[in-house]
């Protein structure tokens, strides 16, 4: 028998910022409990400045129970990403540049992401990078591994039940990503009776914001995370404002699979 959930994002980044960042993100999953395998695809679409992405991966995984207490999670994604970038938006000092001839230029290359999850009733920790091969798109004819693209991501959690009400969430997530320095962010956050959540969150250096999800009824989950910059950034931004909307049986995100 399978079970089907979904979750849809929208986000707003340093809002006030001339074409600041916007996300609109999708994903579906569905999970086949007696062969312990997971599918699923995700559709992305992401504007920020001249460049305008699309993404659309496929998704698979395998549970293994190493024993009663935990359990492993494997998975590679794949897919394609396309890349507009709209010159018509920039400020141009010399028109005659050949690469600015037809006001835009537009790639599509390939994408191929994994990653691994370790759970139990009380930790969880994984590794995984969603763009561990792609195509270099400055060089459209070449497919290669390209280390400066690769982005890694580690993380790391830790759950407590506190009585029958609350539960205690936590979370390190360590990213290395190209073009951005090395960050960490630690959350906490309270789940009161399975239908409702509040937490905070800091990011060296970066941010600190808060977050706020509550059943809307079986199965139906909505939420708001805003983020604050408290480095130099600050001055020229307003905070990041991201909303969801999830379906999906509690038995998926509980460790009872």
């Amino acid at each position: 028998m399978g079970e089907l959930s979904a979750v849809g994002v929208h986000s707003s980044q340093f809002t006030n910022f001339e074409k600041s960042p916007r996300t609109q993100f999708l994903g579906l999953q569905y999970f086949i409990k007696d062969k312990n395998i997971g599918l699923g695809l995700d559709i992305s679409n992401d504007q920020f400045g001249i460049v305008k992405e699309n993404n659309i991966n496929s998704n698979i995984s395998y549970i293994l129970r190493l024993n009663e207490n935990f359990r492993l999670s494997f998975g590679i994604k794949a897919g394609f990403k396309s890349i507009l970038l709209d010159y018509s938006h920039l400020n141009i000092f010399d028109p005659d540049e050949d690469v600015f001839l037809e006001g835009f230029q537009r790639h599509t290359i390939p994408n191929l992401g994994f990653g691994l999850f370790i759970v139990s009733e009380e930790f969880n920790f994984g590794i995984s990078s969603p763009t561990f091969y792609t195509q270099d798109y400055k060089n459209i004819f070449t497919n290669k591994f390209s280390p400066e693209l690769v982005d890694y991501y580690a993380t790391v959690g830790y759950n407590r039940i506190l009585n029958s009400s609350y539960t205690l969430q936590s979370n390190i997530l360590a990213r290395v990503v190209d073009g951005a320095p090395y960050s960490a962010m630690i959350a906490l956050s309270v789940e009161y009776e399975e239908s409702i959540l509040i937490g905070a969150n800091f990011e060296l250096d970066s941010s600190i914001g808060s977050l706020i999800g509550f059943k809307i009824f079986d199965n139906f989950y909505a939420g708001y995370a805003i983020d604050f910059s408290i480095n130099n950034f600050q001055k020229y931004n307003s905070g990041s404002h991201n909303f969801f909307l999830s379906y999906g049986p509690r038995s998926l995100r509980n460790s009872d699979l």
